[in-house]
């Protein structure tokens, strides 16, 4: 599959780049600033969505709730933009206007790897205060068991590594 070959490209790639803290958590930064893994990165992304039963064409926005998930959105709105689909980032940083959803507008909360569920779960919040049809909180790899519970609990979660995957040579 297409999609396995794209995603053990994106491991080797963000295997490469990332940096580790003590907790042996990974610090993908620099992957979506990368010129081949922001490519990968946004496909592995949008394909989670589609393979998750979210059509691409439905989701209006990506909300990105920290810097690195702001550049990793842009990431996803680019590959959404090479397979011809209109999809907006919408930033939730301090201090970002939000812009209030009219209709049925529907977004996706990307955090792009959860240290906590605290993030996410005020992401979604906030959107849904402003009008925005949360579909899901999308992350490239999964937190925890007990944050990804948390975020969980607050609505569908979607996940495409582990942390494992990451590791390499550095389990």
């Amino acid at each position: 599959m297409l999609n396995d070959t794209v995603k053990e490209r994106l491991i080797q790639t963000a295997r490469r780049l990332s940096r580790w803290d003590e907790e042996q958590y990974p610090h993908l930064d620099a992957l979506p600033l990368h010129h081949e893994g922001g490519a990968l990165l946004g496909h592995v992304l949008l394909d989670l969505l589609e393979e998750s039963g979210y059509l691409p064409e439905d989701v209006c926005a990506i909300a990105a709730a920290d810097t690195t998930s702001l550049t990793a959105a842009c990431s996803l709105m680019h590959a959404a933009g090479a397979r011809g689909l209109d999809i907006d980032v919408l930033s939730l940083l301090d201090g970002a206007k939000l812009e209030e959803a009219y209709g049925e507008e529907t977004v996706v909360v990307l955090d792009l790897v959860p240290e906590d569920a605290e993030r996410a779960v005020a992401a979604q919040k906030r959107l849904e205060e402003a009008g925005w049809q949360v579909l899901c909180v999308l992350s490239l790899v999964s937190p925890d068991a007990e944050v990804a519970q948390e975020i969980s609990a607050a609505g569908d979660y979607l996940v495409s590594l582990q942390v494992e995957d990451l590791k390499g040579d550095k389990k």
